[in-house]
């Protein structure tokens, strides 16, 4: 892509930076999920991703996306290049209708 001035070049990139806080929202898991997004997105590409400022930009940009797009982490694990993540075990919880139906007494 071609720049007007060299502050221009730099833009892309520091507009994609702005939008990182974006992935820490929510409150328990969900906050802790997307700090360690972010302190991930920062290691990977911000600090030492691609040297190309639009290279740079449009992975951010990727990585933020694909952040906000599973809550398993599996395409954001993808998007900036660390093994997936191992599937968290949930514990399946069988309910006898009949006994909530009966009246109590």
């Amino acid at each position: 892509m071609r720049h007007c001035c060299r502050r221009c070049r730099h833009l892309a990139p520091a507009l994609a930076i702005a939008r990182a806080p974006a992935l820490i929202r929510g409150y328990s898991d969900t906050h802790a999920r997307g700090r360690q997004q972010f302190e991930r997105l920062l290691e990977r590409l911000i600090e030492a991703g691609p040297v190309d400022d639009d290279e740079r930009a449009a992975a951010i940009m990727a990585a933020i996306k694909a952040a906000s797009a599973d809550a398993a982490g599996l395409a954001f694990a993808d998007a900036v290049g660390l093994p997936r993540p191992e599937p968290v075990a949930q514990p399946i919880r069988f309910l006898d209708r009949r006994r909530l139906r009966e009246p109590a007494g």
